[in-house]
Parts: C-alpha cells; structure tokens; sequence
C-alpha cells in the first residue's frame, strides 16, 4: 500500500488487483493480521500500514524472515514425524537426517542444497515444487538473517557489554560481518580478526571495501580464512566470538549437534591464551520447573519468573523454542540450556564464568580451566 502510493489505507478491492488475491478472502486475512496489530483497518475493509506491517516491506531484511517463515518451514513440519518415528532418521542427530532434508528429498544438508540450487525458483521434483522458493538463494538466506538479528536485538550486546579493556576479538564464522562492522565502528581500538571458510570471506572482502574499507586500510580489522573444525590460526585474542545467526554455513553453535559443537569449542579454547574469553551469544532455553540443578552462584544462572507466571517466563520467552524446533527441523540441531552449554563447555576444559541477559538472548562468557 506504501509503495503504490497509499499511505492513508486502500480497499481491498483495489489492493486485490495489485496482490492477485480475491477481496473478501484479502480482507479476512488483513482483518486477523490488524488484529494482531499488523497493519490497520482504518476504514470497513480499508487497510493501511503501520509500524509493524512496515517490517514486511520488501526492503526490510525482516520480510526475507518472514518469507522463510511462510513458505518454506510450514511444509516442512509435514516430514517431521516421519522422520521422529521412522528409523534411520529417529535416532540420527546427522544435519543430512534432518526433516527439511527429507521434505526436499536431497542428499546433503541445508547448505549443501543452496550450493546445489543458488538461483532456483522451485525445490526440484517434490512437492515443495510449487513454492517458488527464490528467498533460499545464498543473499535472500542471508538477509533473512539479518532480518532475525534485528528481530531478536542482536546487536544489544554491543552496547551491553563491557568491551572497554578488549584490545583483540576472533569473530568465529563471522560472515561478512555484520557483528564485527558495528563493533569496529563503536570500538575502533579492537583489532578484529574475521575467521570464515573462503566463500564467505571472498564476500566480506567486497562489503567492507565498500562500506568500511578505513578499518582494512589501517589494520584494525583483518579477513582470515578459516574453518572451525579445524584448529584455529587466529591465538591468544582477548575474546573469542561466536554469534547467534549464520551468515554463512559455518557459525553459530545452535546449527549442530553435540559432537560436533564439543569440536567447535575444543578448537576455540586451543587457541585461546590462558586470559582468553569465549563469548557465546545465543538463545538459552529455560526450564519450567522451579527445581535447582546446578550449585553455581546466582550471578551465573538465568532469573525464573516470579510465580505465578510459568518459571521460563511463558510466552515471553516463546520464541526461543519456536528457534529450537527451526534448528531440529532445519539442521537436526537445537538450542540449549544454560547447563547443557556448559556442560558442552566443560568437555573442551572451558569454565562458564559470565552470564549475561539480553532479554531476546542470553552472552556466556567462558575461561580456560585452571
């Protein structure tokens, strides 16, 4: 409606013509999405945008989310029983087991079927085919990230975090750097180090020749190629990072099952110097039991709700299951609680010692062992 030029609202009438949607079924989808404040009804059938429905704006990152959210990940959850209750799938943990997989009926992993299909429009000969699925090229995958940083508040640790006495950070599977690039700007006496495979790499030397090529110029950001199941060349950085939300097929500990995150952070903590610090930014699920489990001290635990809401603060913290069933139907992966990150932690001789609440998500700070 914006963009055809009508701010103060259009009849559905006319705006079927420009969706290719039939009014009276136009008009009771607007209706339920107005009632949940996305867009407004400001005349009978006659809708207008508002803050919210803004977000849906084909220019806005966010819209990439919600495309993914729409078309893809509903049909999706039809092979997810099958692959729960049928073996070999039940008991895998393998991304290529993963329902997604077994609806796009393909051999590999998500990341492997958007190498294999950058610029298709479809999914290949399944029944997915009719979906025109163009947002899972690389870039609208990208973007839909983005959109779920800005969705989740990612960039508050920015500004949350006491980053005063960090001299040098390793941005592990950094992308192209949509961390690094706000940090540098707000801190530029971080040296940062950008580790990623090739591919992601080869695109972050373009971004930041174009929107910040002073930090490359005067060394206080370097591109280094990489892979985290590999040891690590970046060592002895003050603060190791590992983000919430991939740009790139390599990030994010919540992309992969146990074994292969006890790698990922086996690796990290041989690079780090005995004064390291790991930070893990991500989603942490809380339990609705109010039974303690852990004898750690309170600053190192997650607040429970004050009864009698539920102890995992109900549905405001919804989205983070929502998130966990996204990674078991997309990777065969989940997100996890405080103790089982630790525990993950612990296996690479890594102590939880910072806990911070970012309200959406939740930073973990790490030490070496002693």
């Amino acid at each position: 409606m914006l963009h055809h030029g009508h701010p103060a609202g259009l009849h559905v009438a006319e705006l079927s013509k420009v969706v290719n949607i039939e009014p009276k079924k136009l008009a009771r989808i607007l209706r339920v999405l107005a009632t949940k404040h996305c867009f407004t009804e400001v005349d009978r059938d006659v809708f207008a945008n508002n803050r919210l429905s803004l977000m849906l704006h084909s220019a806005n990152p966010v819209s990439d989310l919600a495309s993914m959210q729409l078309t893809l990940l509903p049909k999706v959850t039809t092979a997810l029983w099958d692959t729960l209750s049928q073996e070999p799938h039940a008991t895998s943990n393998e991304r290529t087991d993963a329902p997604l997989m077994r609806a796009l009926q393909y051999d590999g992993d998500f990341f492997d079927w958007m190498k294999a299909h950058p610029e298709k429009g479809s999914v290949g000969p399944t029944n997915l085919n009719c979906l025109h699925l163009n947002l899972f090229r690389s870039q609208s995958f990208q973007r839909a990230m983005v959109g779920m940083n800005i969705v989740m508040g990612s960039n508050d640790v920015l500004y949350q975090y006491n980053w005063d006495n960090c001299k040098t950070l390793c941005d592990v599977g950094s992308g192209v750097g949509s961390f690094s690039m706000p940090l540098s700007r707000l801190y530029p006496h971080i040296h940062i180090s950008m580790i990623d495979l090739p591919g992601p790499i080869g695109q972050a030397k373009q971004f930041w020749t174009r929107e910040y090529p002073e930090a490359i110029v005067e060394g206080r950001v370097k591109l280094v190629e990489g892979d985290f199941f590999k040891p690590i060349t970046v060592k002895d950085q003050d603060i190791y990072y590992i983000g919430p939300f991939p740009e790139s097929e390599r990030n994010c500990v919540h992309n992969w099952a146990d074994g292969d995150a006890r790698l990922i952070l086996k690796n990290i903590r041989e690079a780090m110097g005995k004064n390291s610090r790991l930070l893990i930014h991500d989603y942490v699920i809380q339990h609705l039991n109010r039974t303690q489990v852990t004898d750690a001290p309170t600053s190192l635990q997650l607040d429970a709700a004050p009864a009698p809401l539920l102890a995992n603060f109900g549905m405001g913290s919804v989205r983070a299951h929502y998130q966990d069933i996204t990674m078991l139907i997309t990777y065969n992966a989940r997100e996890r609680s405080l103790n089982e990150v630790s525990d993950l932690a612990a296996n690479g001789d890594l102590v939880l010692d910072g806990v911070l609440d970012l309200g959406e998500t939740t930073l973990l700070q790490f030490r070496a062992a002693q």
